[in-house]
């Protein structure tokens, strides 16, 4: 995965959680990198890089 690359390339870590009703993202570098740190995020966030048809099954199995 290209995030997590970027992220080791500055001494952070990319990190998720997910439960029935929410899902966190987060991110742990140095403050000097902080801006690194955001932009990752919001590139997960925006368009998660994740295998076509893998979301429609994780709601499927949600719904069931």
């Amino acid at each position: 995965m290209e995030a997590d690359a970027a992220a080791e390339s500055v001494g952070a870590s990319l990190s998720t959680s997910t439960s029935y009703e929410t899902t966190v993202f987060g991110c742990t570098v140095p403050t000097v990198d902080l801006s690194t740190c955001a932009s990752l995020l919001g590139e997960v966030v925006g368009t998660p890089p994740v295998a076509g048809g893998t979301l429609d099954d994780a709601r499927r199995g949600v719904i069931a």
